[in-house]
């Protein structure tokens, strides 16, 4: 009589286990890839917020001054991140008939700094009116 062996085929083959390494290295290069444009966001967000709240504050420099002529001025934020630009200029009035008692004028600041790609920037603009001396 003879004995017939039964054999057990027990784990994983070399194969297995080099194609589930492949897969995992692959999920985890793409979550870590999401990591670091998740970070680059926040890190473009944080600049692009500073040079907004750097802007606004030149615009109120510009509007509460006693004085508005039209100037274009430049510079260097303090810690020279920045530059800056602001312009005040008349506002065209063509379209108003009669001779209003007041001026008004265009005012934009300008914002820019370096980026990864590039130059980087952002502009506000508004308009202020101002009584005419008698």
């Amino acid at each position: 009589m003879s004995k017939k062996f039964k054999t057990f085929e027990q784990g994983f083959t070399l194969l297995e286990i080099m194609v589930a390494i492949a897969i995992l290295g692959i999920g985890l290069l793409v979550i870590l890839q999401l990591f670091s444009e998740g970070l680059r966001s926040v890190s473009t967000s944080d600049e692009y917020t500073a040079a907004t709240i750097y802007a606004k504050e030149r615009m109120a420099e510009v509007l509460t001054s006693s004085e508005l002529t039209a100037t274009t001025k430049e510079g260097l934020s303090e810690n020279n991140k920045f530059q800056w630009k602001v312009e005040v200029t008349p506002y065209p009035m063509e379209t108003v008939k009669n001779n209003p008692p007041f001026f008004v004028y265009r005012i934009k600041v300008a914002i820019t700094w370096p980026g990864r790609l590039g130059k980087k920037g952002i502009e506000l603009e508004t308009l202020k009116t101002v009584v005419q001396k008698q």
